[in-house]
């Protein structure tokens, strides 16, 4: 298993955040596989900062591209909730809070 942490514009990782959005689509550069931890950062592109906030996901599938309409060299990952000490469905803000609190 490994843990990879990247880029979530807040559009997508408000609907990952809220259940409506479970898959990532990825260049397939990183050895994606089963079992990884995506750690999903919420970064503003118009501002060009992380704002602070993470979840964590883990990988429950992958398609490799090259068919289906999937660009060869990128991926569809499959996401399930991954349970921490917060609960699967922690988001946790780095710049303001110390430990993992879970949204309502």
């Amino acid at each position: 298993m490994t843990r990879h942490s990247v880029k979530t514009w807040p559009k997508y990782f408000r609907a990952v955040s809220s259940g409506a959005k479970n898959f990532e689509v990825r260049r397939d550069d990183r050895r994606f596989q089963v079992g990884d931890i995506l750690v999903l950062a919420e970064f503003n592109p118009a501002t060009g900062r992380f704002t602070g906030r993470e979840l964590e996901r883990t990988v429950s599938y992958k398609m490799r591209g090259g068919l289906f309409g999937i660009i060869k060299g990128y991926c569809v990952l499959g996401l399930c909730e991954t349970d921490s000490l917060a609960g699967p469905d922690a988001v946790i803000d780095r710049q303001e809070e110390e430990c993992p609190k879970k949204l309502e």
